[in-house]
């Protein structure tokens, strides 16, 4: 069987074949790059791209660090060092005496030294009436400077000292013991025999509610105390 007449161009002229043709062979077009891939491998670029995609969008959430911080211990979080002593309990509190009466405390005993050049406010200020859901466990048990973890308490002042008065903020160059106060419903206390005390490393930012720079914790990095809670009924 001869081989058909090359066509010809606009020309009219006749193109001739390339060298590798041969006739009544058809070439086949080069398979494209999915299907020369293996199923597994397929599945391993999916994966690849779907965790691209997740990290340029934030979703990879890297581990917490978290430093184990021994009672008495120091800990540096930034504009503070921090000594946590003790935990207890008390079924009233002079200093908040608008307490409903199913509301139980729980004082940790502390020491702070400011070594910033500036003071470092106690965000959460004691109110002076009552409020509806003070005991209902449902707040979150933060100050952003010594935090419960899993504690479903309302942190609801500092007090220096011996003093009966709420301390807004801890002054630069002063070291001062205090007694941080939680709020919870008496039925949660003994649910949570031990503490663990977090505390977050602060870092400066700018606030939108003061329009100046503040401290603000850290939410992944932070030191954590446990201790038993004195007195837990």
């Amino acid at each position: 069987m001869s081989a058909p007449n090359p066509p010809g161009d606009d020309s009219g002229e006749a193109v001739p074949y390339p060298e590798d043709y041969s006739p009544g062979v058809r070439t086949e077009p080069p398979r494209s790059v999915w299907k020369r891939m293996s199923l597994s491998r397929i599945r391993w670029v999916l994966i690849v791209g779907a965790l691209a995609v997740t990290a340029a969008f934030g979703g990879l959430k890297t581990a917490d660090h978290v430093t184990p911080v021994a009672l008495g211990q120091p800990y540096d979080d930034g504009p503070l060092n921090i000594v946590v002593h003790s935990a207890r309990t008390a079924v009233t509190m002079p200093e908040f005496r608008y307490a409903p009466s199913d509301c139980q405390f729980v004082v940790v005993e502390a020491t702070i030294e400011n070594t910033a050049g500036r003071s470092v406010p106690f965000p959460t200020a004691a109110p002076v009436l009552p409020m509806p859901k003070m005991c209902d466990g449902s707040n979150r048990s933060g100050t952003s400077i010594v935090e419960m973890e899993g504690f479903p308490a309302r942190f609801i002042g500092a007090l220096r000292g011996d003093e009966s008065i709420v301390t807004p903020t801890i002054e630069p160059g002063f070291t001062d013991d205090f007694r941080l106060v939680w709020t919870l419903p008496r039925s949660e206390l003994a649910k949570h025999p031990r503490l663990r005390v977090r505390l977050p490393q602060q870092k400066e930012d700018i606030s939108t509610f003061r329009i100046a720079e503040d401290w603000f914790g850290e939410g992944s990095h932070y030191g954590v105390v446990e201790l038993p809670v004195l007195g837990t009924p």
